[in-house]
């Protein structure tokens, strides 16, 4: 037994050591893929795209037009207690209310970006009722556990800078080391904060200068890396790709303050000894190496094709045109009533198989069309309409 023992022992390092070589081999042949594929897509957009101004402006108008008629839709139709829900078109009952933070936070921040401060303020004040002293609900109506989709939801609406931010976050912070790393009292696959989610928050924190930290914030390190190279089409691709978006505003958040360095990453380690072999600096080449892995995913997925073109550089004015596009001709959201069953199956396109995008035979159920609200806001890049109504 303790010759097999020293064997072992004496495997370990040169096992460890190929390991190291091969995922660092990987890393350098990712930075060359990386490149190759942006040359490629600028090259197409080159010689395929022209940017008309009079154009980008009557797709603005439209898409801005469509988004005011879908709000007003959802403020009568599609909110319970001022947040997101779904409804049955015959009876009007209401469906999908624990799972309106997530989607409630979406509403805000497409408002908030696309420049109805007042709609947005609005949805902010509803989403903050469904807070107790650090604990948050998925709505005020539903009694089930919250789960870290919803935590990332609220997340997503806090980078947004909403009144108090600072106060909410240090409540939380509170409630979950109280609980010892549980925000809320549901099993550990559920309600505990994962190291992926605690490191954006930790950033997040330092933004609005949060001095105090738990131990579970203080230890968060980015888990993308991994989780990305598991992922399927559907639901958690599409956590993974709000999660990185949500990274891109943290980023810009720390900027302004004159901060550059991204989340705590085992990359990181590694990143002086591998610059001078990759093209990108490693910063660049890992949100891009994520957004190409959830692109491959699902590539009829607009918001995954949004975030590769943007983080390979490749988003400019003539993408953008095209990608309006591309957004007001989908025949899943109609010009004239929120979307229904029988234009899509899927309730909120960005988070399903793109197999469900095709349409059932009968308008049984009407969705609230945040989808769109949230395409919309990212392909206008957070610039408010001309006129602001």
């Amino acid at each position: 037994m303790g010759i097999v023992i020293c064997i072992l022992r004496g495997f370990l390092p040169v096992f460890l050591g190929l390991l190291a070589v091969i995922a660092i081999t990987q890393v350098i042949q990712n930075s060359r893929n990386l490149s190759h594929s942006n040359a490629l897509l600028k090259g197409m957009v080159a010689n395929a795209m022209t940017y008309d101004e009079l154009r980008y402006q009557e797709l603005e108008e439209q898409l801005h037009k469509r988004v005011l008629f879908y709000e007003s839709e959802i403020a009568k139709k599609h909110t319970l207690d001022g947040m997101i829900v779904n409804r049955e078109l015959l009876d009007g009952k209401v469906r999908d209310v624990c799972d309106s933070l997530l989607f409630s936070s979406i509403r805000y921040v497409s408002l908030k970006k696309l420049g109805y401060e007042k709609k947005a303020m609005n949805a902010w004040k509803s989403i903050k009722k469904s807070h107790k002293l650090g604990k948050w609900q998925r709505h005020p109506t539903c009694d089930h556990w919250t789960s870290r989709d919803m935590i990332l939801g609220l997340m997503i609406a806090l980078s947004q800078s909403p009144p108090n931010s600072d106060k909410t976050i240090e409540q939380f912070f509170a409630y979950v080391d109280v609980n010892d790393g549980y925000f809320d009292d549901g099993p550990i696959h559920v309600s505990f904060l994962t190291p992926g989610l605690a490191e954006t928050l930790r950033r997040m924190s330092i933004f609005y200068d949060i001095e105090e930290q738990p131990p579970i914030i203080e230890r968060g390190f980015s888990t993308f890396e991994f989780d990305t190279l598991f992922t399927k089409r559907g639901y958690t691709s599409h956590l993974l790709a709000l999660h990185l978006w949500l990274e891109l505003e943290v980023q810009s958040l720390y900027q302004e303050k004159g901060l550059w360095r991204g989340p705590r990453s085992v990359l990181w380690e590694v990143a002086n000894v591998l610059s001078p072999f990759t093209i990108h600096n490693m910063y660049q080449q890992r949100k891009m190496w994520l957004a190409q892995q959830l692109f491959e995913v699902d590539h009829k997925n607009l918001f995954f094709k949004w975030l590769r073109l943007k983080l390979g550089g490749v988003y400019d004015k003539r993408v953008q045109v095209a990608m309006l596009e591309e957004l007001l001709s989908m025949p899943q959201f109609p010009d004239d009533s929120l979307p229904q069953n029988c234009h899509r199956r899927a309730d909120y396109l960005w988070q399903r198989d793109s197999i469900e995008y095709h349409p059932s035979q009968d308008c049984t159920r009407q969705y609230s069309g945040v989808d769109f609200l949230w395409m919309a806001s990212l392909l206008l890049d957070g610039k408010p309409p001309r006129k602001i109504m």
